[in-house]
């Protein structure tokens, strides 16, 4: 028997009309007020089914009304996004990640708006409101602060495992609409990336002197501006994902693990940074001191080239990044992952003696 879902998608317009049960629950919210606890429900049904016929469809041939639909789709989860928060908002932003799972990169534009009327100065970048955006970002810090703070990691309880599982879709809904978006780059670059780089407070001891000897430098941990914030930024989380330290026992560091595995969360970790320093696996180098990320892109299969779906029905594609990107380079020029890996193995070989260089 056939599959159902490419029936409903197309002969029987079911994307469309289940599209127009969310934007009358949106209309019917206005002003802007809390969803009931059946409103959500019912949303957070219809998500699902969305993005289970979302799924169906092939993202890499688009007609131009398949575009407009996800364009449409995409608009209404930023929608409620913004919504104000109800007593347990989990499951309807669990369902949104669901949906932005399964759409193709040029949908993401419309997580973004033109800045209007009264915006959070934390939510604005140029002339964008990204306060959707935004509340993915405060959703997956609170996501990995259960993951990496709460539970020793041999004990994730269900709650934990949920949540795992929701970093993994968060991670990679930002990493791809980044790729998509300049906008949504830079202004999570400017909210996960230091400004001027230097060692996360939360690594190892053994990290520093690696990371001090990529830098070409020593390392002040009593820096100032190293402080307990600091040692628990989301920068400081995503390095723990990377390196193991936060889940481990839970799983090795390999290519093959799944969303809410070690090794998975790992790549997404890993594969976020990668593209907010647009694939420059030094300057991840310099903002984390993770001296073994060059390595990990290659164990991990991170993407080093990530191949956009098809922009428009003509067969144009998105550009992976902008490149007359305004972004302030402060970081040295472009140094090859070989040449990383080469640092890597220095500072590794420096920190014990009696080691034989050959």
């Amino acid at each position: 028997m056939p599959s159902l879902a490419p029936m409903v998608y197309r002969n029987l317009d079911g994307f469309v009309y289940l599209m127009e049960v969310i934007d009358l629950i949106i209309s019917d919210c206005r002003p802007p007020r809390p969803l009931a606890q059946q409103e959500q429900a019912l949303v957070c049904l219809v998500l699902r089914v969305l993005a289970s016929l979302a799924a169906s469809n092939d993202r890499d041939n688009l007609t131009p009304d398949e575009e407009a639909h996800y364009l449409r789709l995409v608009s209404l989860v930023h929608d409620l996004l913004l919504m104000p928060p109800s007593l347990d908002r989990r499951p309807l932003l669990e369902s949104c990640l669901e949906v932005l799972l399964t759409v193709p990169l040029i949908a993401f534009e419309e997580l973004t708006t033109p800045l209007e009327g009264t915006v959070d100065v934390a939510c604005r970048f140029e002339d964008k409101n990204l306060s959707a955006v935004n509340s993915l970002v405060e959703f997956l810090r609170h996501c990995l602060r259960e993951v990496t703070h709460e539970l020793p990691p041999t004990e994730l309880t269900p709650s934990a495992a949920s949540s795992a599982s929701s970093v993994g879709a968060c991670l990679a809904v930002l990493t791809e609409a980044s790729i998509s978006q300049r906008s949504v780059r830079c202004f999570l670059r400017s909210l996960i990336l230091p400004k001027h780089p230097h060692l996360p407070a939360a690594s190892s001891s053994s990290t520093t002197s690696a990371a001090a000897a990529a830098g070409g430098g020593d390392i002040d941990t009593e820096d100032e501006s190293v402080t307990e914030t600091e040692a628990n930024s989301l920068l400081s989380d995503l390095c723990r994902l990377i390196s193991g330290g936060g889940l481990e026992g839970v799983g090795g560091a390999s290519a093959s693990g799944s969303c809410g595995s070690s090794s998975g969360l790992a790549r997404q970790a890993g594969q976020l940074l990668f593209v907010l320093c647009k694939e420059n696996a030094a300057k991840v180098v310099r903002h984390t001191g993770l001296t073994q990320f060059p390595a990990l892109v290659h164990s991990l299969q991170i993407p080093c080239h990530p191949t956009s779906p098809t922009a428009t029905a003509s067969g144009g594609s998105l550009d992976a990044y902008s490149s007359d990107s305004s972004e302030e380079e402060i970081l040295d020029p472009e140094v090859s992952v070989a040449a990383c890996c080469s640092q890597s193995r220095a500072a590794t070989v420096r920190e014990k003696p009696g080691t034989d260089d050959s």
